[in-house]
């Protein structure tokens, strides 16, 4: 009821017949540990190709670990990218970030203002203004210190 299959095949190289084999013929010689040929016969050996597929197959853990290094590689060569270009740029960049610095900050304020009657645009002019004040007490204050100490 079981097929048995010559010595060196499987299923897998049996069905593609004898035609689509490959496969690799051999000769062991073997030698004695003074370098002198031993005198038994030389052996022969026939080998299937399609056997040997999972020998040489890379294990699933360094394939994940080379992704991953790969992958790193990409994201640092993206991040260095777009640090070079932004470097170029910095006289739009610098100002742009800035200002969405203190538009996230003054955000809640403004909001609040909003809130409680003022118009947006209202609110934005009045956090402009006590900023401006703030920024002129501390000049005036650190010119202070300066001249004092």
């Amino acid at each position: 009821m079981w097929a048995e299959w010559p010595q060196g095949h499987n299923a897998a190289t049996m069905a593609l017949g004898p035609e689509k084999r490959r496969l690799t013929r051999g000769r062991l010689r073997f030698r004695k540990r003074d370098g002198n040929r031993d005198p038994a016969p030389d052996e022969l050996v026939e080998m299937d190709g399609a056997e040997l597929t999972g020998v040489f197959a890379v294990p699933s853990w360094l394939r994940d670990i080379g992704f991953t290094a790969w992958l790193l590689i990409g994201v640092m060569l993206f991040l260095v990218g777009i640090v070079w270009i932004l470097s170029l740029t910095q006289v739009i960049v610098i100002p742009v970030l800035t200002a969405a610095v203190v538009a996230s900050v003054a955000s809640p304020l403004v909001g609040w203002g909003h809130r409680h009657g003022a118009h947006g645009g209202l609110a934005s002019a009045a956090l402009l203004a006590i900023d401006l004040h703030v920024d002129v007490l501390a000049i005036v204050t650190d010119v202070d210190a300066v001249y004092e100490g």
